[in-house]
């Protein structure tokens, strides 16, 4: 790595094992950024990687956000700041965790082989006919103390959602969850199994807590304000005794470490975070790949530990 004197933006580009598949975006390459930042204890870095189609911000908008920020001889408000550009900032002030595993869920669907190291399982469902659905979720045989977690990604009406619900009722004891359920999330109220709440959360705001089915909320720090604003989801889900569940938006390994350093506030609660087998390469020797259900919290990833090939430097100051 070079030098950093106060700061420096790099991009990287990472190749992937499959694609992505995020509201029309297909890539089998990962575009995102790193921002050194040098302070008292070091050098600290911070990953900001917009997915097209998925986040609001491009890659070039958050690079010349952060470039801003970083070329200020004071510090400014970073409330303007996308949240894209806010984790990465908060990534080079967070202080890794205690050393503790964290327990994450693994990803199925019907081209993928079952890990039976998991303890639980999310599926993506809302993408073919209900019927389909029901009778592949029916089939599976998972480990027999496994969970399942859907994910329908805002794909149904009302009476689309009791359809499916009715169709898995012999799972009903295995599923925590359905995650975005609707395609319109001010009708969650009136569904009557446990849901999940993600992208709506900036939409509803305190008004998921009327939902008498909710049962988690999912935490993206680089959708929902960084990482104290999802410190602070988290402590009043904690009072609730609502799950809040930490998860990646396919971040590399930097980001995914930081992530669990997040999760480590809720280390019942089992995470989001088993995106890094996607990539066929990462930034680290060190990758964020899950063994035997679990990952490790308290990772510190310092400059010397990147690997430059992937790297291109923007900007530095």
């Amino acid at each position: 790595m070079a030098p950093v004197n106060r700061w420096a933006v790099y991009t990287y580009t990472l190749p992937l094992k499959r694609p992505i598949l995020a509201r029309g975006a297909n890539r089998f390459q990962r575009k995102g950024l790193l921002i050194f930042r040098r302070t008292n204890e070091g050098v600290r870095i911070g990953e900001a990687a917009p997915i097209e189609g998925f986040h609001a911000y491009t890659l070039a908008h958050v690079r010349e956000e952060l470039i801003a920020f970083c070329s200020l001889s004071k510090p400014s408000n970073r409330n303007d700041l996308s949240s894209l550009a806010r984790f990465a900032l908060e990534m080079t002030e967070q202080n890794p965790s205690p050393a503790i595993p964290i327990s994450v869920n693994g990803l199925l669907s019907p081209t993928t082989p079952i890990d039976p190291s998991f303890s639980c399982y999310k599926i993506k469902v809302g993408r073919a006919s209900l019927a389909e659905e029901i009778k592949f979720l029916l089939n599976l045989s998972l480990p027999k103390h496994a969970t399942i977690r859907l994910d329908a990604n805002r794909a149904w009406s009302v009476s689309e959602a009791l359809a499916f619900w009715k169709g898995i009722d012999l799972l009903h004891p295995k599923i925590e969850y359905i995650e975005e359920p609707l395609r319109d999330p001010t009708q969650f109220s009136t569904l009557p199994f446990p849901i999940a709440v993600d992208e709506s959360l900036p939409q509803l705001q305190e008004h998921i807590w009327d939902i008498p089915t909710l049962r988690a909320i999912i935490l993206k720090p680089t959708l929902q304000g960084g990482i104290c604003e999802s410190k602070k989801w988290m402590q009043k889900a904690s009072e609730r005794n609502i799950s809040a569940v930490v998860s990646s938006t396919f971040e590399s390994s930097i980001g995914i470490h930081a992530l669990c350093n997040l999760a480590a506030a809720q280390p019942k609660t089992t995470h989001g975070l088993g995106t890094a087998s996607w990539f066929a390469a990462d930034l680290i020797a060190h990758r964020a790949l899950p063994h035997n259900g679990f990952l490790r919290s308290g990772s510190d990833v310092q400059a010397s530990d990147i690997d430059t090939e992937f790297l291109q430097l923007d900007a530095q100051g």
